[in-house]
């Protein structure tokens, strides 16, 4: 069992006003930004902190994934997310080779340890739902010009 927990929340709202838009034509990197937005959790079950923040869902989850790819190769190391909307800036350090520290907008108040393995497994696990969770959303998912980018780089 991973003591690592990657959630979200949907902003229901901002969806209802997206379908009113033409999204079905949207570019892969307006899907990313503008799909879904709403809140993105990390928690660490045995501390019981947690850092959390709102966000472009899809944008954020698939930069993170690259990111930690990219950290498991090699540490230590540092990488840097930023949101579109100026909402959230992470900062995610390899601190050796089984943990990472998470920072929100450069605040140590608002850092979290994580274990770099379970991490990945929860956001593997999370990006399945949040995939799915999107064709809910959009039933019309078909219709969407650039679902395959969504659906490759959410789906694994």
């Amino acid at each position: 069992m991973s003591n690592v927990l990657v959630a979200y929340q949907i902003d229901l709202g901002r969806c209802c006003e997206l379908k009113k838009k033409n999204y079905r034509n949207f570019s892969k990197s307006d899907l990313s930004e503008k799909l879904l937005l709403g809140n993105i959790f990390f928690i660490d079950k045995r501390s019981g902190k947690a850092v959390f923040f709102n966000g472009e869902l899809i944008k954020f989850f698939i930069e993170f994934r690259t990111e930690l790819k990219a950290l498991g190769l090699s540490w230590p190391q540092k990488a840097e997310i930023y949101s579109l909307f100026d909402t959230y800036h992470i900062e995610i350090n390899r601190k050796d080779e089984r943990e990472l520290i998470l920072i929100l907008d450069k605040n140590k108040k608002h850092a979290l340890t994580l274990n770099l393995k379970e991490t990945k497994r929860a956001l593997e696990s999370m990006m399945r739902t949040l995939l799915q969770d999107t064709k809910q959303l959009y039933p019309d998912w078909e219709q969407i010009k650039n679902w395959g980018y969504i659906a490759t780089h959410l789906g694994g």
